[in-house]
């Protein structure tokens, strides 16, 4: 960790912010004058005029010639993102990338600013240390919401984000399952209803009665969501789906574990005319060993709809705009999502999950 000291610029624009986000100046007050400001905080006119080009910078603020320096209200101005990814990985994140693209493509009125990171949760770092790292990090944004996706952390260390000055929206289901009355709001996904949906209607689309699923670890809550579901649709149909359950783990393997887990696990089942569901694992790997064993299947893989995007960030963007209009409950919203189902030999890799 690096700590970075403040510039005198910089201290005195976040003591203004803070005044600001803590409703002691409330949008549409005009500032004091910029001497003013200089005598109040026993500094230079300079470092002033560079406090409020930070402030203007970050949308906080408006500046006009003939009537000074106004405080903008939250909606008038940028929005200022932060969007935060923990996981216990270092390999690609399809859920971050797909909230990033989410994020920088909604078509908003305002201009919105986004900060994202990526880092990896050491499993061994205590709680107090966890604490103090978020407490860190709070010291060092200047933003109006963060944006959470962490499915691997636990109740204790969601609390460590509570007393942020800034509202923090946790996006996304947790490994272990909901935690009940976090002290953070929440977008969740139904995966349940998401996957049994699109499964009936490939299920209808392609007339075929014999399934056969790849699946993550059960072990994690939106896997068995996502297992339920298609099991409740298959036997709505009449037949019972076969399952392949993947170990825990499985995605950080190379590809070549990945194909000899997948060839063991295939190995003793009859997938022979069957509708294969990759699930999110490599379609290409699935795919090549459908050719090298001649199998005659149909794979598939599933993204999600482009219409289910643009509902997913409008709940998010929703959500972000009742809070930084100072609603502070903390409020659970769940989303349904909609799938796309691709032929895996033609679109390999496609599945986006969340």
């Amino acid at each position: 960790m690096i700590f970075q000291v403040q510039s005198v610029k910089e201290q005195i624009a976040e003591n203004i912010l803070h005044e600001i986000r803590s409703g002691k100046i409330l949008p549409g007050t005009k500032l004091k004058s910029i001497r003013e400001l200089a005598r109040e905080y026993s500094v230079s006119t300079q470092s002033i005029l560079g406090a409020m080009d930070i402030l203007e910078k970050q949308g906080v603020v408006k500046r006009d010639s003939g009537s000074g320096i106004t405080v903008r209200n939250p909606k008038e101005g940028r929005l200022n993102l932060g969007l935060l990814a923990l996981s216990d990985t270092h390999r690609p994140n399809t859920y971050f990338s797909f909230l990033n693209r989410m994020i920088s493509d909604f078509d908003a009125d305002r201009e919105i600013i986004l900060t994202t990171w990526r880092t990896t949760l050491k499993k061994r770092t205590t709680l107090p240390e966890f604490t103090r790292q978020v407490q860190f990090l709070e010291r060092q944004l200047n933003i109006d919401c963060l944006l959470l996706s962490a499915p691997m952390l636990t109740k204790g260390q969601i609390g460590a984000f509570c007393k942020f000055k800034c509202p923090v929206i946790i996006l996304g289901d947790f490994a272990a399952g909901p935690y009940d009355n976090i002290p953070c709001s929440q977008i969740i996904n139904d995966n349940y209803i998401g996957y049994r949906n699109a499964v009936q209607k490939l299920l209808v689309e392609t007339g075929m009665k014999k399934l056969i699923f790849f699946i993550g670890s059960l072990e994690y809550h939106y896997y068995r969501q996502a297992h339920d579901g298609i099991f409740e649709t298959c036997r709505s149909f009449g037949f019972e789906p076969q399952c392949l359950e993947m170990p825990k783990g499985f995605s950080l393997f190379s590809d070549a574990e990945k194909e000899y887990v997948i060839t063991r696990a295939i190995a003793g089942v009859d997938i022979s005319n069957s509708l294969a569901l990759t699930m999110g694992l490599p379609a290409g790997i699935v795919h090549e060993y459908k050719k090298k064993h001649n199998l005659n299947i149909q794979c598939y893989s599933l993204a999600l709809d482009e219409i289910s995007r643009q509902e997913y960030a409008g709940k998010v963007f929703a959500m972000i705009d009742r809070k930084i209009d100072g609603d502070l409950r903390n409020e659970t919203v769940t989303f349904i999502p909609k799938y796309t189902a691709f032929p895996a030999e033609i679109m390999p890799g496609m599945t986006i999950f969340i």
